[in-house]
């Protein structure tokens, strides 16, 4: 009976060795395995690609955020809500404005560049009530390019020559302009 047992033992351990040796078995195994080796290259390259995309967006959120934050302050100084400081003119007229004239500057302003713009130290913003009984003779205080805004002020057939007033026009290199009340 034992050797009857280690007779039957001998014949399985003779099958596995033969299984594992097996020409036809190797060749399957060494498949795989190139099959297997080719995949990890190809998963290596995809993941440096994905890892050069991961990089490339950071940069992008850091470059969209310094954007969003830059268009923020923007559109809070555009709004009035925060004080303006820099370069601009200081306009004084010397004669009694009406309403259209004064929205016919203030429009010609905002297209000849202004970044910022007061009326005797008013924030003038998208819903600012004009009217000449507000501002009799105002005093108006512009932030932008000084030399462009002087220029075409001042130059023959500018708005102050259009709107049929005089007015003094000083470069400040400095104005300092309030939030909205």
């Amino acid at each position: 009976m034992i050797l009857g047992y280690a007779i039957v033992s001998q014949l399985k351990i003779e099958s596995k060795i033969n299984e594992f040796i097996d020409p036809k078995r190797s060749s399957v195994i060494a498949l795989e395995v190139s099959e297997l080796i080719k995949t990890n290259q190809q998963l290596l390259t995809e993941q440096r690609d994905l890892q050069e995309q991961k990089n490339k967006l950071a940069s992008t959120d850091n470059d969209s955020e310094e954007s969003i934050a830059k268009d923020i302050e923007k559109l809070k100084i555009i709004s009035g809500l925060t004080e303006v400081v820099g370069p601009g003119v200081q306009i004084e007229p010397s004669e009694f404005l009406q309403t259209v004239q004064l929205i016919d500057l203030i429009n010609a302003l905002r297209n000849i560049g202004a970044d910022a713009i007061s009326i005797d130290d008013q924030r003038v913003v998208m819903n600012t009530f004009l009217d000449e009984e507000n501002f009799p003779k105002p005093v108006i205080k512009v932030i932008g390019d000084s030399d462009v805004l002087e220029n075409a002020l001042t130059r023959k057939g500018g708005i102050i020559e259009q709107i049929g007033g005089n007015a003094k026009v000083t470069t400040q290199t400095e104005l300092v302009l309030p939030a909205v009340k």
